[in-house]
């Protein structure tokens, strides 16, 4: 089971340069605004987080059978985008999950 994320949990991801490949971390600022996780609004696709890097990430990927607002909710091991590259979910809530 795969833990749901949370705005503050983050993800890791590569930025896709001329000059190589960058690391970078993403932290989630926007989630659904009606359901939470323990205390924290989840991770929903389309969600934003913003990268170390100062760009803005969008969650692209999430639970296929359990939504909010909507919207499927992103689980640790999802993915998502920057403007040049992706990133990997990397924490969620210890208490509650998803298939």
């Amino acid at each position: 089971m795969s833990a749901i994320s949370r705005v503050s949990d983050i993800g890791i991801g590569i930025h896709y340069t001329p000059d190589g490949p960058i690391p970078y971390v993403t932290t989630f600022i926007d989630g659904a605004q009606r359901v939470g996780a323990e205390d924290l609004n989840m991770m929903i696709v389309t969600g934003i987080g913003i990268g170390s890097c100062g760009d803005s990430t969008t969650a692209t990927q999430g639970a296929p059978k359990i939504g909010s607002n909507n919207k499927n909710v992103h689980r640790v091991g999802d993915m998502g985008t920057c403007p040049s590259g992706k990133y990997v979910s990397l924490t969620g809530s210890p208490k509650i999950g998803s298939k």
